[in-house]
């Protein structure tokens, strides 16, 4: 699993048949999707830690 806040970094990840958590930093959610991140958050808090211990990339729920 990649974590990458980085279009170039999303599609090596991707290219390397890698899951890839998007941090959008500087408003490129949508350009991360794009680029083929599973999930994109603004922030780590975002993400379900119960879920991604398990191996599992999904929303926090708010």
């Amino acid at each position: 699993m990649v974590v990458e806040d980085a279009v170039s970094g999303v599609q090596a990840a991707k290219a390397g048949a890698m899951v890839t958590l998007g941090v959008a930093r500087a408003r490129d959610e949508h350009e991360l999707l794009q680029a083929g991140a599973d999930l994109v958050v603004t922030s780590l808090d975002d993400v379900d830690r119960e879920a991604f211990a398990a191996g599992r990339l999904e929303r926090r729920a708010h």
